[in-house]
Formats: C-alpha cells, sequence, structure tokens
C-alpha cells in the first residue's frame, strides 16, 4: 500500500499549494515583494506585506480581514521608496489599485 501526499498547506505569498510542508516551489524569490498599501480615509495608516503581485491583494484579506478594503494600492515599497527620494511624503504618493468593492464601504468617521 503507497502514500500520497495530498498538499493541504497554501503559501503564504504566492496561494500556491505547497509541494512539501515547509517550502513552496512555485515561485521564486525574485517574484516575492513587499506591496505598500495606504488606508483611504485617514491617508496615513500602512500595512506592509510580502507577497507575490498577484497574490497582494489576497494575502491582505489574509492578514486583516475585518479591514483590507479600507487600503488602496500604492506600489511596490521600492516604487514607494522612489517617491519618497523625488520629495513625494506618503499622502501624495499616487493611488495604483483599489479594491473593486471600496466605493460600497461606508468609513467610520475618524477622530484626530
Amino acid at each position: 500500500m503507497g502514500f500520497d501526499f495530498t498538499a493541504t498547506a497554501r503559501c503564504e505569498v504566492c496561494g500556491n499549494y505547497m509541494s512539501s510542508p515547509d517550502s513552496c516551489n512555485e515561485h521564486s524569490t525574485d517574484d516575492v515583494k513587499k506591496h505598500v498599501f495606504r488606508h483611504m480615509k485617514n491617508n496615513t495608516e500602512m500595512k506592509k506585506i510580502h507577497a507575490t503581485s498577484e497574490y497582494k491583494w489576497q494575502r491582505l484579506y489574509d492578514l486583516f480581514p475585518y479591514t483590507w478594503m479600507q487600503f488602496e494600492y500604492i506600489g511596490s515599497q521600492e516604487i514607494v521608496d522612489q517617491y519618497k527620494r523625488h520629495g513625494f511624503n506618503f499622502q501624495e504618493i499616487p493611488m495604483l489599485q483599489v479594491c473593486t468593492h471600496a466605493s460600497e464601504l461606508d468609513f467610520p468617521d475618524i477622530e484626530d
């Protein structure tokens, strides 16, 4: 009688099922970047996550399931650092992506 391994663990950075319990062979180290998200309402809160570009929104959801739609994607850490070197502050960096459901959200007022 043989034993078949069925992958049930998912990789945290690309979302693929892992072929072994401790490593993922589905992405290279070059595919993984630090991605920066900015809160749409208060414009100062940020979240940074390590993930592949294709998996960044899912990873944001995995880490912050109750608030992930309140964030907009402003780029990889490399892009954000380039903006900062050119004199942009965090709030001035243009948004690249937003969740398609964001317009349906009712953000609570944030007190200063």
